[in-house]
């Protein structure tokens, strides 16, 4: 059976317990309380306070400015128009805002909270929860439990607490900090803000220009569309620019570093990393130490080794390789290359193109093949080791202050300077 009841009548048999097992849908202006059962509860389209109190309430506000408390129970609760609040407390709860800016606080339990349009705020508190933001500039706040944020349109914070979380922008400049616990951070369209914290983090920039910091843990940062900066922060972790003109920053750990398209800067900030520039002009830099491996790929790139005993491979293109301190084998492939083999005992090689490769202080081996092109060879002030062959091109061999030895093939009439110890025709 149900009654439509309105007026002060209505709240006399909820609070005196007369319209215990009634189902009534009441209809009040001002506050109205339900009893301890399960509940329907409709305002109207004045404001009200509305409060379900044990059961398992269904409260509709409808317009206006309203107050709607789901106490015990698991509860639905419908702000409707207007600037509304909505609160579950206890149980597993829905609530849902509706147009307007909405305040929902879920309470305790495995919660759904939908703001609706509107520049809303959602709280999930304990338990499992899912968040929609809905349209409009949201903030969504996650506590401890395995939770869903969604912003939808606008630009919405989106913060998770304790636990395995997923956090999904969509559409809008939007700002998404994990929590403890291994979390998935998606920022979809416009230029977002991704934070993760403690644990295996994976966070995707997608479209935009993008901020990516992974935090503690193994994490997996992926830039997208756009010109991003990634930063994995502390253990091993993996990046990747994607297309764009982007900046990679490793951190702490055994991390791998993938500029891809674009004109990116990627640099190794401790451990043993490997740094990957992909398509366009790409600086690796190695800036802290660690035994690297740094490919410049496609394009005219500059590769900079450091601390360690480092690999660096130029890839096609005009390339520029330092080795820096640290026994070092640098590679320059095709293009016009440079190679700086730097201190250590270091190993140069390189191929097609006019290029120039300059020993160091250290005892380095130069092996250079070429069809063609101008090349010089320098030795540095160690005892240096060449295997040289030429083409036909205007070459030059000079040596150093050590004892060197020239290994000449092909094009035995390339300039040789008379300080060079030992050269082999």
């Amino acid at each position: 059976m149900m009654k439509r009841v309105k007026g002060w009548m209505a709240v006399q048999l909820l609070v005196t317990g007369t319209g215990v097992g009634l189902g009534l849908w009441l209809v009040h202006v001002g506050t109205l309380r339900g009893a301890g059962g399960s509940d329907r509860l409709r305002g109207t389209p004045e404001s009200e306070t509305i409060l379900g109190l044990g059961g398992d309430d269904e409260i509709d506000g409808l317009a206006g400015r309203d107050l709607l408390y789901g106490h015990d129970g698991d509860d639905v609760l419908r702000g409707g128009d207007g600037d509304d609040l909505l609160v579950g407390l206890q149980g597993s709860d829905r609530l849902e805002g509706g147009a307007g800016a909405d305040l929902l606080n879920g309470g305790g339990g495995d919660d759904t909270l939908d703001g609706g349009a509107g520049d809303d705020v959602l709280s999930g508190l304990d338990g499992h929860d899912t968040l929609i933001g809905g349209g409009g500039n949201d903030r969504l706040e996650a506590d401890a439990g395995n939770d869903r944020l969604e912003g939808g349109p606008g630009d919405d914070a989106l913060l998770a607490g304790p636990g395995d979380d997923v956090l999904i922008g969509s559409a809008g400049d939007d700002t998404l900090s994990a929590g403890e616990g291994d979390d998935r951070l998606d920022g979809g369209a416009g230029d977002d803000q991704l934070f993760g914290d403690a644990g295996n983090d994976r966070l995707d920039g997608a479209d935009g220009h993008d901020l990516l910091e992974g935090g503690e843990g193994a994490d997996q940062l992926a830039g997208g569309p756009g010109n991003d900066r990634l930063d994995g922060g502390s253990g091993d972790d993996e990046l990747d620019g994607g297309a764009g003109h982007d900046l990679l920053d490793g951190g702490a750990g055994r991390d791998r570093l993938i500029g891809g398209s674009g004109d990116d800067i990627v640099r190794g900030l401790g451990g043993d990393d490997v740094l990957e520039g992909g398509d366009g002009n790409d600086q690796l830099l190695d800036e802290v130490g660690g035994n690297d491996t740094l490919d410049g790929g496609t394009g005219d790139d500059r590769l900079s080794g450091y601390l360690g005993d480092d690999h660096l491979l130029g890839g096609e293109g005009d390339d520029r390789l330092d080795g820096d301190k640290g026994d070092d084998r640098l590679d320059g492939g095709a293009g016009d290359d440079q190679l700086q083999l730097g201190d250590g005992d270091d190993h140069g090689s390189d191929g097609t193109g006019s290029d120039q490769v300059e020993g160091g202080p250290g005892s380095d081996t130069i092996e250079l093949v070429q069809d063609g092109t101008a090349d010089r060879v320098s030795a540095g002030s160690g005892d240096d080791a060449m295997w040289v062959h030429f083409d036909s091109g205007p070459d030059e061999i000079v040596c150093g202050e050590g004892t060197d030895t020239v290994d000449l093939h092909g094009n035995t009439q390339a300039r040789v300077a008379a300080d060079c110890e030992q050269v082999i025709p």
